[in-house]
């Protein structure tokens, strides 16, 4: 069985330990609760992506080749 250190007392627990057999203390479950939340936000943000890209393509802005350049009401070449 793994071994890690209370973190009250700094004595040997065991991984799966609710609490420290010497002290009483109750040991942390970060590391599950951490890697549950990623999991959660990285599932949020694939929900997301796919239903950003399923917009119909009549309803996305058509987007042209290079950059608009303004256009003058006087003509182009006058002197």
């Amino acid at each position: 069985m793994a071994l890690s250190l209370c973190y009250e007392c700094g004595q040997q627990v065991g991984k799966g330990a609710e609490k420290c057999p010497n002290c009483g203390a109750p040991q942390r479950r970060i590391a599950g609760f951490l890697m549950a939340l990623f999991v959660i936000a990285v599932g949020a943000y694939i929900v997301m992506w796919v239903l950003g890209s399923s917009e119909a393509p009549e309803s996305r802005p058509v987007q042209y080749g290079g950059p608009q350049l303004p256009t003058s009401s006087v003509g182009e070449f006058s002197r």
